[in-house]
Order: C-alpha cells, then sequence, then structure tokens
C-alpha cells in the first residue's frame, strides 16, 4: 500500500494551487515551496519519489535547482514545468538527466500521465480518495467499551471531524476499554501515521483509558505489525 511524495516547485500561485489541487485528490504526498532556496535542505533531509519544479522562479531557477542537487548525488527523477516549449531548454533539461517536461498550461490527465512514467508505476497505481470514502463510527457496548471504526481514505477535513465526533461521546469516564478497528484503507493516505497518533491522544485525553486498555484490531494492524508498537511509542512521547 504505497503513497507517494512529490517535492513541488513553483513560485507562481495559481500554477501552484493547480497541481496540488489535481494531486491531493489522490494517495500522493505534496511538499510545495515558491523559493527553490528553501527546498535544498529538505532535499537532503528527505527522500522524495519525484521532483516537479517550474523553471522560471526567481533567485534559483530550475536548472541551478536541479545542478545542485545533482552535485551532492541526488537522482530523484524530475518532471520540468515551462511556459513554452524552447528548445534551448529542453536540451538543457536532457543533459541534467529530466524525466520529463510540461508546457503549461496542461490538462490534469497529462500531468497523472507523467508523473507514472516518471516513477515507473501504473495509473492504477495512484488511488482516488473517492473511490474509498471515509466512514468514522463510534459505538458503546456494555456501557463501559468503546468501539471505534476507522475506514476509507481520511480527506484533509475529516481529521477535525473525527475530534468532533469524539466529544459526542456520552458518559466518557465510564469508559474502561476502547477496540479501535481501522481498515488498510488508512495506508494511502499520506499522514496516516499522525492521524492515528492525534486519534489515540483525544481518545485517552476524552475517556481517561490508557495505552494498555487500547486494543488494536482491523486488517491495518494485521498488514502493518509494526504499526502497533510505533504508534505507542510516539504516543507515549507526546503525553
Amino acid at each position: 500500500m504505497n503513497h507517494y511524495k512529490i517535492l513541488l516547485l513553483e513560485d507562481e500561485k495559481d500554477a501552484a494551487e493547480l497541481v496540488i489541487r489535481i494531486l491531493s485528490k489522490y494517495n500522493i504526498d505534496i511538499t510545495h515551496y515558491d523559493d527553490a532556496r528553501l527546498a535544498l535542505p529538505k532535499l537532503k533531509s528527505e527522500r522524495f519519489d519525484l521532483i516537479i519544479s517550474d523553471i522560471m522562479m526567481p533567485v534559483i531557477d530550475g536548472f541551478t535547482f536541479l545542478e545542485k542537487a545533482g552535485d551532492w548525488g541526488n537522482d530523484t527523477p524530475v518532471i520540468l514545468l515551462t511556459a513554452y516549449s524552447q528548445k534551448e531548454n529542453i536540451m538543457k533539461a536532457v543533459d541534467l538527466n529530466v524525466s520529463s517536461y510540461l508546457v503549461k498550461p496542461f490538462e490534469a490527465n497529462n500531468l497523472l500521465s507523467k508523473i507514472c512514467q516518471a516513477i515507473q508505476i501504473q495509473e492504477t497505481d495512484l488511488l482516488k480518495r473517492t473511490d474509498l470514502p471515509f466512514v468514522f463510527e463510534t459505538r458503546v457496548q456494555f456501557q463501559d467499551t468503546l468501539s471505534l471504526m476507522l475506514y476509507g481514505i481520511p480527506a484533509f477535513d475529516h481529521v477535525d471531524r473525527i475530534k468532533e465526533k469524539l466529544d459526542e461521546i456520552k458518559s466518557p469516564d465510564a469508559i474502561k476499554t476502547v477496540k479501535l478497528h481501522v481498515s488498510n484503507d488508512l495506508c494511502y493516505h499520506p499522514q496516516y501515521k499522525s492521524i492515528l497518533q492525534k486519534l489515540l491522544l483525544d481518545v485517552i485525553d476524552r475517556c481517561k483509558v490508557t495505552l494498555q486498555n487500547i486494543h488494536f484490531l482491523g486488517s491495518f494492524f494485521q498488514n502493518n505489525l509494526d504499526s502497533k508498537n510505533e504508534l505507542s511509542v510516539a504516543v507515549r512521547n507526546s503525553q
């Protein structure tokens, strides 16, 4: 279950928002900078599956950014964005081993196709969030057992709705045991770890239970055996 990390370098607000709007519908994590200088340290400290970069940017243009990145051996695939197809730009892109380039304006399908080619995946590997609609349910059983069911892929506004749903629980102080059911669909969300960590912290705060009284159930934890321990450690460190 993959999600893909893309570094976007684009100083034009409308162009950046267009790319983000297209890609945020899928299992893609986008990190955006409008100043390429600020992106260089990020590229050194994190691994990205793809770089999408405008050519014409202030201070450091796309080519200079790629040259600097190449100086310390970065080989992340690159798609260049350009307002016009100039022969000299194309030749320079070839010299820098750029995977592909797109002439603005471009259609969403063209962008997605170029991305799949660059990172060598099938278009079916890009999963639309709407194909797995998000469902979060709470259910109190035997007065002292709270079952939480989380299915599908949360949109960005769903995280706040989870907290609102928890606030609706009646008599939270009576809860002694929490059963957390999570489907494997959550793996497609780029921030699934932080979503689960926040959910657990909210549950512990709301119901005053301990981690020992929380049972991790569902296909997510079955298929990601290390996630339970990682999550428990992260929650302890955050308390």
